[in-house]
Formats: C-alpha cells, sequence, structure tokens
C-alpha cells in the first residue's frame, strides 16, 4: 500500500521539482536580460532584437510556470478532505491558510525599487561624468 501512496506524492514532487527549475530558468533569464542591458556597448539594432528575444523567453516561462502552478494548485484543491478522487487513495487534510499583508509587501517592494532608481541615477551620473 505504501508504494501506492508514495505514487500520488511522489508525482506532484515532481512537478513541483520541474515548477521550481523553471522559476530558476526564469530567474536566469531575468539575469541575462540584465546584462544584455547593462552591458550594451554594440549595435543598438542587436541589443534591441536580443532585449526582444529574451523579454519573449521571460514572458513565455512566466506563463508555463503560472499555469502548471494552477494546474498544482487544482490537484490539491481536488483532493482535499477525499481520499477517492486519485488512483492512490491520497486524502489531503484540509489545513487554515491566513491571508498575509500585501500591503505591507507593496510597500517593501516600492521602498526596494526607490533604492534602486537611486543606484541606477547615482551610476549613470557618474559614467556621465567620465565621459566629459
Amino acid at each position: 500500500m505504501e508504494d501506492k501512496a508514495d505514487t500520488f506524492v511522489q508525482e506532484r514532487l515532481d512537478s513541483l521539482h520541474e515548477i521550481d527549475c523553471k522559476i530558476v530558468s526564469l530567474l536566469d533569464d531575468v539575469s541575462n536580460l540584465f546584462q544584455t542591458y547593462s552591458e550594451s556597448r554594440s549595435d543598438p539594432k542587436d541589443v534591441k532584437e536580443l532585449f526582444s528575444k529574451q523579454t519573449k523567453s521571460i514572458y513565455g516561462t512566466l506563463s508555463k510556470v503560472a499555469i502548471d502552478l494552477r494546474k498544482e494548485v487544482r490537484f490539491m484543491d481536488e483532493n482535499i478532505g477525499v481520499y477517492d478522487k486519485n488512483n492512490d487513495n491520497v486524502m489531503i487534510l484540509p489545513i487554515s491558510v491566513d491571508q498575509k499583508n500585501t500591503n505591507l509587501g507593496r510597500k517593501k517592494m516600492d521602498e526596494q525599487l526607490g533604492q534602486l532608481d537611486k543606484l541606477l541615477k547615482n551610476d549613470n551620473n557618474e559614467e556621465a561624468g567620465k565621459d566629459e
């Protein structure tokens, strides 16, 4: 019986691992995008084309991650409190999830973006001073 239960659980774990790998790929793509943008010393047309390609890749990966996460949430929802919804008769116990304070997260994000803007402005001013 344990082998059967491991099948459903293992499928969920494998699926979450694939999603995790896609998120790592997404972060790598974003890193490459920033690197392309910040180190662009070549032809603007080439940079624009590469920027466009990388942006499409980011949105494609983001879309796949969102779809896969929705599927996993659906699997979890379908199996909460019932044992006969999957072939392995695994029941997921219901848990209560409190909503986090999204305003606090937004405030922190705004603070971080403000600091990033300051850093970018300082960096641009230093580069402009070197060019003169």
